[in-house]
């Protein structure tokens, strides 16, 4: 598998913060791309949140001077998340009724850990800055959650982006 871990939070990052390696990761190749790809990356997942729910700010958003030493990119969240959501939830719903019956077999039980786990279905990892003690990789329900509690005309700020395989 081949994807992009994207760290992200909803206030600037800071030095200490940074993501510069991802220890216990359990990836096989990782690091850092070019400011082409970072850009792509960002536009794709401002894409795959979908619905205008993420956007980049009409006029340069100038950090705070401690914040300039890590590279970030800020994206405004423009609020509408709830219909993500009660999709997701419609998507829950019904892996749990398909597989439900047969929730003994390993493959019915991760299809229903799926669906929790990873509402947007996508391969990329995100490292929700603070919002694990331990920076920990997660799946896009760490987004989603970080999202519906913001609200509409804050901030998200992007702080690493890597590449990986596993």
């Amino acid at each position: 598998m081949h994807s992009v871990i994207i760290q992200i939070y909803n206030a600037p990052i800071k030095e200490h913060q940074s993501l510069y390696s991802v220890e216990d990761a359990k990836v096989d190749y990782l690091g850092e791309k070019s400011v082409a790809f970072r850009r792509k990356t960002i536009n794709e997942l401002i894409e795959l949140v979908g619905n205008g729910i993420l956007s980049r700010p009409n006029a340069k958003v100038e950090l705070p001077a401690e914040d300039k030493a890590v590279r970030q990119t800020v994206l405004v969240y423009n609020g509408g998340i709830e219909p993500l959501i009660d999709q997701w939830k419609e998507d829950v719903k019904a892996v749990m009724n398909d597989n439900i019956n047969d929730f003994s077999k390993s493959s019915k039980r991760y299809q229903i850990f799926k669906a929790l786990d990873n509402p947007l279905d996508t391969d990329i990892l995100f490292s929700i800055s603070n919002y694990n003690e331990y920076g920990e990789l997660d799946r896009s329900e760490a987004l989603i959650s970080l999202l519906s509690d913001m609200k509409a005309g804050d901030y998200l700020y992007v702080g690493a982006i890597f590449d990986y395989h596993i």
